[in-house]
């Protein structure tokens, strides 16, 4: 009998609060045991059998086993994790579509060459017929996945319109929507449209606090503020009262950032909100280059978003939520129609691997990029590091175009306090 290895353990207030990364089970143990408890945990560090000698221990181990926080073997729940994490993603198909490189906003952190390319009607069939194509092959298929990304996504409508137009009658295939938007182009009609003919459609929005400092970081490609068009617009959206939509907000954040931004941002009454806050990189050509200063002051915000009354976005128990680059089922496709490597970085030729002919088929042109992808899909469960991270299951070896591309052996401590923060929140 060990202690699981895929355990979180934090001091909130009065309470030690147990979370396991790989069930999502919650245990929350009064503070005064907290020494009892550390001497349970401390045969995880020694790899001894745990030694349960008095009736405190005992307890505290028996909901411990009934929360799936010991286990037998340690070797057998890596097994577990690696097993459920592939079962999950085989039955998911996932496509991430610019459907346009070309942007109405001037952010002031925008890393993008905007090159204003924009997809068109012959790409459209093809991604369509690729993913019949690829329904059609996959076993036990529980949904497809479609983020809509840019540029801005919604400057090209009619691809999202007729992508769903032509995949809704996919028989018992889920159908699941994200756009990555600015806001300032969602209107009624159109995201009606969207939820009328999916599942589940959430819509990712970046509002960088308050008026003032939204329309210093965001303005339009003109000037222009963006903020209260954008306002506008979501209470709009909010009045159609749709169930299966809801938003994101996504909050960059720099040391400039006050908590009092948040207080500012629009909530709805009708539709689900959660907030994300995420540190501005440094470096935005590689995501996994953290600002561990910037990552501080997401940390704080996200505290004062709860505080608030904001729903923080659960990232548990999702692989959908880690990286899927480089994964069998995953398709990143620009506007001209070529397979690129993900949305972190710009849809330009030397980051393209292949293309999609006529009838939906991959065909490959750069043999480097794609094996660097795919050789090893799930490499990062045989990097010790990885394997014995308690955040293995949320992060699935974080980015995974550092790790695969720029060869760079994990090293995330800055992500992996924004998880544990964030985590901190979420219990």
């Amino acid at each position: 009998m060990r202690i699981s290895r895929y355990l979180i353990h934090e001091r909130i207030g009065s309470e030690i609060v147990l979370l396991s990364t790989l069930w999502g089970s919650v245990v929350k143990i009064d503070a005064r045991l907290e020494s009892a408890l550390r001497e349970l945990l401390m045969d995880v560090e020694s790899e001894d059998r745990v030694n349960v000698k008095d009736s405190i221990k005992r307890d505290i181990l028996q909901i411990m086993q009934e929360n799936k926080m010991v286990v037998d073997d340690l070797e057998e729940e890596y097994k577990i994790a690696y097993t459920a994490y592939l079962d999950f993603i085989n039955r998911w198909l996932v496509f991430k579509i610019f459907t346009t490189t070309d942007c109405n906003f001037s952010c002031i952190y925008c890393y993008q060459n905007r090159n204003k390319k924009y997809m068109s009607q012959h790409v459209v069939t093809k991604i369509i017929q690729l993913i019949k194509k690829e329904a059609e092959k996959a076993n036990e298929l529980e949904g497809v996945y479609l983020t809509f990304f840019g540029g801005e996504p919604l400057l090209n409508k009619p691809v999202i319109r007729v992508i769903l137009e032509n995949i809704r009658t996919l028989k018992n295939v889920k159908i699941r929507v994200l756009i990555v938007t600015n806001g300032s182009l969602l209107d009624s009609t159109f995201v009606k449209y969207v939820s009328d003919n999916c599942d589940k459609l959430a819509i990712q929005l970046t509002i960088d606090g308050g008026k003032r400092r939204h329309n210093r970081y965001r303005p339009f490609s003109n000037g222009a503020p963006s903020y209260e068009i954008i306002m506008k617009n979501l209470e709009s959206l909010d009045k159609l009262s749709l169930r299966n939509v809801y938003l994101i907000y996504r909050v960059n954040v720099d040391r400039t950032f006050s908590n009092n931004d948040i207080l500012n941002l629009y909530k709805p009454l009708n539709l689900s909100c959660k907030i994300s806050c995420v540190g501005i990189f440094d470096n935005p050509e590689n995501p996994s280059n953290y600002n561990l200063n910037n990552e501080r002051t997401a940390c704080k915000c996200l505290q004062a978003a709860k505080d608030a009354g904001y729903e923080i976005i659960d990232f548990l128990i999702n692989p959908l939520f880690s990286c899927s680059v480089g994964l069998k089922n995953t398709y990143t496709i620009s506007p001209d129609g070529f397979l690129t490597i993900c949305t972190g970085v710009d849809p330009k030729d030397e980051n393209f691997y292949g293309y999609m002919s006529d009838d939906g088929s991959i065909v490959i042109t750069n043999k480097n990029i794609h094996s660097k992808l795919f050789s090893e899909e799930y490499e990062f469960f045989n990097i010790q590091e990885c394997r014995r991270c308690s955040l293995l299951p949320i992060c699935f070896g974080g980015c995974a175009y550092s790790r695969k591309i720029r060869r760079n052996i994990p090293s995330c401590p800055a992500f992996k306090r924004y998880l544990r923060e964030n985590i901190k929140l979420l219990i």
